[in-house]
């Protein structure tokens, strides 16, 4: 995997094991999950992270689960020719497909986090789990970040060809 110079620079001064913030399944990598940390009392929150598939076959990521969430959907967000912003559950599974990446940015396709449960704070990890249709569940720790907070990471991975 590759960071930017910024990104190599801040894992610099964390701590160790602060930064095994990357997950590998079954030819399924996910780097960086974070959530944006909401405003206090505010219902929902959103997710992001890269999904990657080095398999040979196209996998769909068919659900997110979280026990601090009534429920979650996947979204998409569109701005109008007016510049109004948009935001609708994405239709059907997300399609990964093989040898390639599916960013979940701020801005974009992102995770929510609906009917939130308790308060997410700066710093705190929340256990998300992720379901494929072919790599299956796969569990990991969503890290709450202030949005001016979080690093600006290039989250690809592998090599340049």
């Amino acid at each position: 995997m590759r960071v930017s110079f910024l990104a190599a620079l801040c894992l610099l001064v964390v701590p160790f094991g602060a930064s095994a913030h990357d997950y590998e399944y079954k030819g399924i990598y996910l780097a960086h999950p974070w959530i944006v940390e909401p405003p206090p009392g505010a219902p929902a929150a959103a997710g992001y992270l890269m999904i990657s598939n080095d398999g040979e076959e196209d996998d769909h990521l068919i659900s997110v689960t979280a026990d601090f969430a009534e429920r979650t959907e996947i979204h998409t967000m569109t701005v109008t020719e007016d510049g109004i912003i948009q935001m609708r559950p994405h239709d059907g599974p997300l399609a990964i497909p093989a040898g390639g990446d599916v960013l979940l940015e701020p801005g974009g396709l992102h995770i929510m986090f609906m009917g939130l449960r308790e308060s997410l704070k700066d710093g705190d990890n929340h256990v998300v789990v992720l379901e494929f249709e072919t790599a299956g569940e796969v569990t990991l720790e969503f890290t709450v970040q202030k949005r001016d907070g979080a690093m600006d990471m290039d989250m690809s991975h592998g090599d340049d060809s």
